[in-house]
C-alpha cells in the first residue's frame, strides 16, 4: 500500500457524512487535510476535532457557484472565510 504520510487530501462537504468519514481516514493515513463545506458550526467542529488528534488542517468555509478558489480551477467555490491558513499551496493533485 502507498504511503500517504505528509500529502495532501482536499475534501469537500467535510463537515459530514461521508467528506467527514474521509477527513477522518486521511488524518488517520497521517495525511495533511484541506476541508471544505458551506456549513460553518459543523465544518469548525470537524477541523477542532481532528486537530486536536494532530492533523494538520486547513478549513474554509464556500459560498457561491463553481467558479475556482482563487483563480486556481479548483473548481470548488468561492472561498469567504478562512482558519488556519497553511504557508505553502498543497500542489498539483495526482488520480
Amino acid at each position: 500500500m502507498e504511503d500517504f504520510q505528509g500529502k495532501v487530501a482536499v475534501v469537500t462537504g467535510a463537515a459530514s457524512g461521508i467528506g467527514r468519514a474521509m477527513a477522518t481516514a486521511f488524518a488517520a493515513e497521517g495525511m495533511k487535510l484541506v476541508l471544505a463545506d458551506v456549513e460553518v458550526g459543523p465544518l469548525e467542529a470537524t477541523a477542532e476535532e481532528l486537530r486536536a488528534n494532530g492533523a494538520d488542517v486547513f478549513a474554509d468555509v464556500l459560498r457561491g457557484g463553481l467558479g475556482g478558489v482563487g483563480g486556481h480551477g479548483w473548481g470548488v467555490g468561492q472561498v469567504t472565510r478562512s482558519t488556519n491558513a497553511p504557508a505553502h499551496s498543497p500542489g498539483p493533485v495526482r488520480p
